[in-house]
């Protein structure tokens, strides 16, 4: 695709500016230029789009600044109750392939390449896996400082 066709990048004024012209209700440049600086104009562009008239690309009126921010509120809250559900399936899944991986392809599965489909795909995470072990950090995540297992005879 060429670069032609796709937009220019807009700085968070623009971006600000952009939308006060199109009629976005009480608020600021400067407020909502910080705003924009915290969360993406095009990821707000979910919560404002079904405002927009298409026949002017203007907002409707009466769709404020307040409006907009707790339609974005209000979806953040409701992503986290999702994930709140869902980490315990998350966590059983993983538990469960986990085990049934220990006990059907042996301790060491992730370490053979022989155990997946994709070899070049396997070795691309194994690779990156590695790089994260090894590198410095100040991570106090034990599973992140480990050594591999030593195979017992």
């Amino acid at each position: 695709m060429s670069s032609a066709l796709l937009k220019q990048p807009l700085t968070f004024e623009e971006q600000a500016h952009k939308l006060l012209l199109r009629g976005l209700e009480n608020c600021s440049q400067s407020e909502l230029d910080a705003y924009l600086q915290q969360v993406n104009y095009y990821r707000l562009n979910a919560y404002f789009h079904s405002e927009m008239d298409p026949t002017t690309d203007c907002f409707v009126p009466g769709f404020t600044f307040d409006m907009l921010k707790g339609r974005y509120t209000i979806d953040g809250w409701l992503r986290k109750i999702i994930l709140l559900s869902i980490e315990p399936i998350e966590v059983k899944v993983r538990t469960m392939l986990a085990y049934w991986s220990a006990h059907n392809a042996g301790s060491e599965m992730f370490y053979d390449p022989q155990n997946f489909r994709d070899v070049k795909k396997w070795r691309e995470v194994f690779e990156g896996f590695e790089k994260t072990r090894h590198a410095p950090t100040e991570s106090k995540d034990p599973v992140l400082e480990f050594e591999r297992p030593r195979r017992v005879k």
